[in-house]
């Protein structure tokens, strides 16, 4: 970094040390002016390090190149695509599969093994996503496409569009206790489009201010598809500015220890068609989207946790 720079880059992770030396990186460390911030529950040692990997295909004039790749590649939250040769890249205008992005949820919780082997009937057992579709089925982020003959597949192959990136969002919050009340009304241009199955989700994402619209024509394109390292998409999985609220209320005791783990859940820079960069917004775990959550000073010094919001 220049002199007087003092962003933290975003490919800083923090690792977790057990007594055995056993390292784990947590994805959901923040990154932001002041340094790195993670949510820990209980006594153990950690370390901070520049964990990104280099994706052979980043050049550094990809909008992505700077932020996006080390903040994702470090965290295990991307891990890239594997080609023929072994090789991986990170293909960020390539499109998002429904498998990837479930895959994206499931590297954010550290890869949990689900109770049972249950799964869509359309996952193969070998699919790179077999484990993230189990998991995501057992918590009920993931209930399937309706097929004409009253089954339900998972299509993980298919692009994720950025309605049922809403729908996904909108369980993953919910799984992780966060407020999930608020709604909006969808006052965009191309509103009819949007699919039954999507719109309270969409709803919500719209008041939460996660999808804000094309900013040249205003439209919404809920079934556009999303691209690996497009703004429109998801990606906020792996932003250094991803901002995170509890719907802007304050966080019940019997929540907060989950909180925290929402931090890297959505950002709106990814979801929404921005043409310009939106300025780092996270110093601390949970961090709010809006500027005007605040954070607990005084409980944070008493030892109640770095995600508790006022």
């Amino acid at each position: 970094k220049d002199k007087g720079d003092k962003t933290v880059d975003p490919g800083l992770v923090v690792i977790m040390v057990d007594k055995d030396g056993k390292e784990t990186v947590l994805p959901k460390t923040a990154v932001g002016a002041d340094g790195v911030t993670v949510a820990i529950d209980g006594n153990c040692d950690l370390k901070v390090v520049d964990n990104a990997k280099k994706m052979s295909d980043v050049s550094a004039s990809d909008w992505f190149a700077e932020g996006v790749v080390p903040f994702a590649t470090a965290r295990g939250i991307v891990n890239g695509v594997e080609l023929a040769d072994g090789t991986r890249v990170f293909d960020g205008y390539g499109k998002t599969s429904r498998g990837m992005f479930v895959a994206m949820l499931h590297n954010l919780e550290l890869n949990p093994k689900a109770a049972t082997e249950d799964s869509l009937a359309d996952v193969p057992a070998d699919a790179f996503y077999a484990g993230a579709a189990a998991w995501a089925v057992e918590n009920g982020l993931l209930s399937g496409v309706d097929m004409p003959d009253g089954s339900k597949q998972f299509q993980g192959e298919a692009d994720v569009t950025r309605e049922q990136v809403a729908v996904f969002l909108m369980r993953y919050a919910d799984h992780l206790s966060m407020d999930v009340s608020e709604r909006a009304e969808i006052d965009f241009p191309d509103a009819s489009e949007v699919s039954g199955f999507a719109k309270d989700a969409m709803s919500w994402a719209v008041a939460e201010g996660l999808f804000t619209g094309d900013d040249v024509t205003g439209e919404l394109n809920p079934t556009d598809g999303a691209a690996r390292g497009g703004r429109h998409r998801p990606h906020a999985l792996h932003q250094p500015d991803v901002r995170v609220r509890a719907a802007g209320k304050a966080a019940q005791p019997d929540r907060q220890d989950r909180l925290g783990q929402a931090d890297m859940l959505i950002g709106r820079q990814t979801i929404d068609r921005h043409t310009g960069p939106v300025p780092p917004q996270v110093p601390a775990s949970l961090l709010a989207r809006f500027p005007s959550a605040r954070f607990d000073q005084e409980g944070l010094a008493a030892g109640r946790g770095a995600h508790r919001l006022i």
